[in-house]
C-alpha cells in the first residue's frame, strides 16, 4: 500500500531513527515497523490526508490503485485517541516548518533534536498502542511491508513522477494543519487558497494565490509559477531530489535572478522552472524549504 522508503527517510530526518538495510514482509511487526506504523497513522490516518493523497495519485501516479482510507478507518474504529494527537501535531506546525527551514538553510542535522519532545509526546502513545495489537492480522497487513534495495530483482525503479509524488506527501507532514491541498493540471492553471494553510503545487504555467495564513507554494515540475500574494509567513518549496537539500544547492541551479517592477523573478535549469513573486522585492532565506521524496 505504501512506498515505505520515503517515509522511512522522514523518520531519519525527524526522529533520528536508525533504519535497517533490509526488512522483508514476514508476517510480524518488528520495532522499526511499529515506529513506521505510528508515524503513518499520526500523519496520514485522517480524512484530509486521505483526500490529499488521492489528489497526488491522480496527478502523478494514476497507474497506482492505492488509497490511504484504511488508515483513517483504523484510527476511527480502533484508535480514536490519535485524533487528539493529530490536533496537537497540527497546532505545532510552526515548529516543524521552522525545523525544516533550518535544515534547508544550514544543512542536514542543523536542527537535530529540537523536535524530540514533540515526537515523544505524539509518537510514543501510538507506538504503545501498536505494540499491544501488533499480532492482529489487520494491523500486520497495514504495516508489514517490504523495504526494497538495489539488489532486489523485484524493485520498482523510481521515475520523476514517483519522486514528485512522494515530495508532495512529505509536504503533508511538514504542513499538517493544511486546509487544502491542490495540484494544477500538467499544463498549468490557477489555484486559490483559503484563509488558513494551503499547499499549492505548481505544474506548467500557473497563477497561485494562497490567501491569509501560512501557505506552501510547491515547485511540482517545470513551468512558470506566478505567486500573487507571497507574504513573509509563506514558504517556497523545492523538490530536493532535483534541486538539492540545502539553500546553497537550490541556488546552484539558478540561471537568472532579477528584481523587476513586477517583483522578484527567478529562473532555474536554463528557464525550465521560473518563479515570479508579484509585488515582492525581498525574500528571507528561511522562506525556502527543500523537501525530499
Amino acid at each position: 500500500m505504501f512506498r515505505r522508503f520515503s517515509v522511512l527517510l522522514l523518520l531519519i530526518v525527524f526522529l533520528g531513527t536508525p533504519i535497517p538495510v533490509r526488512a522483508h514482509k514476514d508476517g510480524v511487526l518488528n520495532t522499526e515497523e511499529v515506529l513506521f506504523g505510528a508515524w503513518i497513522l499520526l500523519n496520514f490516518g485522517k480524512p484530509k490526508a486521505v483526500a490529499a493523497n488521492d489528489v497526488i495519485v491522480q496527478a502523478y501516479v494514476p497507474q497506482i490503485n492505492g488509497s490511504w482510507q484504511p488508515l483513517a478507518d483504523y484510527v476511527a474504529a480502533n484508535a480514536s485517541f490519535i485524533w487528539s494527537l493529530q490536533a496537537t501535531h497540527e497546532a505545532n506546525q510552526a515548529r516543524i516548518v521552522e525545523y525544516m527551514a533550518k535544515e534547508t538553510v544550514f544543512g542536514y542535522g542543523a536542527a537535530k533534536g529540537t523536535l524530540d519532545d514533540l515526537w515523544d509526546q505524539l509518537v510514543d502513545p501510538i507506538v504503545d498502542h501498536l505494540n499491544s495489537v501488533k499480532t492482529n492480522p489487520g494491523v500486520v497487513a497495514l504495516f508489514d511491508n517490504d523495504v526494497c534495495d538495489e539488489e532486489d530483482e523485484g524493485c520498482v525503479e523510481y521515475e520523476v513522477n514517483d519522486f514528485l509524488a512522494d515530495m508532495c506527501r512529505t509536504a503533508l507532514t511538514v504542513f499538517p494543519a493544511f486546509q487544502t491541498f491542490q495540484i494544477t493540471p500538467a499544463a498549468g492553471g490557477r489555484l486559490d487558497g483559503t484563509d488558513g494553510t494551503d499547499i499549492l503545487v505548481s505544474r506548467g504555467d500557473t497563477i497561485l494565490r494562497g490567501g491569509p495564513g501560512v501557505d506552501a507554494f510547491v515547485v511540482g515540475w517545470v513551468g512558470h509559477m506566478v505567486i500573487e500574494d507571497f507574504s513573509p509567513e509563506d514558504k517556497l518549496v523545492f523538490p530536493a531530489d532535483f534541486f538539492g537539500g540545502t539553500l546553497a544547492d537550490i541556488a546552484s541551479h539558478l540561471s537568472a535572478a532579477a528584481d523587476t517592477p513586477e517583483g522578484l523573478h527567478f529562473e532555474f535549469y536554463d528557464g525550465a522552472v521560473r518563479i515570479t513573486l508579484r509585488n515582492v522585492h525581498i525574500i528571507d532565506a528561511f522562506q525556502v524549504l527543500a523537501l525530499a521524496s
